[in-house]
């Protein structure tokens, strides 16, 4: 097949074109999978490849292993399981490369690669080097691309991951994030991405949010964060309130009083 001229097709404004494309594509699934899913790997990682059909490769392969619903997710799961480490070892390695991607929509839908991947393997106990790895792509200062595509991949893990997973880990994951989002941090686009990670963990971190002094210094960032230059940053900030007070409004008391003394003070100036 042209893989890329079907994947391109697969994104097609014509229904004819996309639906005869997306149908090629399930029987390569079906009848090659680790074929396919290399071929995909492949189109995403090729920084000579046109965007639409590296975005449309990251789509494909993403939706390959993770199902839009829970009934039929066993299925994808038992199916990417089935392949040989040999074999997945190559395609975890080309997903996690492409997180450094010269264009950032490849870095991104690389990221939901990641994730996808990670919701099958950190559960049996497999891609021990994962995390590892993406906390060092955070902390690399040399790529700005490769920071947010990682901290994007860093908070879709821990939305799909159960917390006890990673609990090993968790409080350097923490770290990272946090880093990120400080006022300090000189990049708005990293700033915006480690936001947006620490909003998908909120949940993922409640242990965290139980030691005081964890809990003051994550709304310290996220407070400052939405007095940001940046307007990405700021919603992102004020949507990271917005879900804390949701989870933690028990906790939440004692910035509320401050937040009002603040204000009171300054009407009074």
């Amino acid at each position: 097949m042209n893989a890329a001229q079907l994947l391109q097709d697969s994104l097609s404004p014509n229904q004819a074109a996309r639906e005869s494309a997306t149908q090629q594509l399930e029987v390569a699934a079906r009848d090659n999978f680790h074929g396919y899913l290399h071929t995909l790997a492949a189109e995403l990682a090729n920084e000579q490849q046109g965007m639409d059909v590296r975005y449309a490769a990251g789509l494909a392969f993403k939706n390959a292993i993770a199902a839009r619903d829970a009934v039929n997710q066993p299925v994808l799961t038992e199916r990417w399981l089935a392949l040989p480490d040999n074999a997945t070892a190559p395609l975890k390695q080309s997903v996690l490369s492409t997180l450094g991607s010269s264009q950032h929509r490849a870095g991104a839908v690389a990221a939901t690669c990641v994730s996808a991947i990670a919701a099958i393997e950190l559960p049996v106990n497999k891609w021990s080097e994962l995390i590892p790895s993406l906390l060092e792509f955070v902390g690399n200062q040399e790529n700005v691309g490769l920071r947010v595509s990682t901290l994007q991949a860093v908070g879709f893990i821990c939305e799909v991951i159960q917390p006890e997973i990673l609990s090993a880990r968790s409080n350097e994951i923490l770290t990272a994030v946090v880093q990120g989002a400080r006022k300090e941090e000189p990049s708005h686009e990293v700033q915006h991405a480690a936001i947006q990670a620490l909003l998908n963990s909120l949940e993922f971190i409640r242990d965290n949010f139980e030691r005081e002094g964890e809990r003051n210094y994550i709304m310290q960032v996220v407070c400052e964060a939405t007095q940001s230059p940046s307007v990405t940053v700021q919603v992102g900030a004020f949507e990271c309130l917005v879900r804390i007070m949701h989870l933690y409004y028990e906790k939440m008391d004692f910035y509320m009083e401050r937040a009002l003394f603040g204000v009171s003070l300054n009407r009074g100036g």
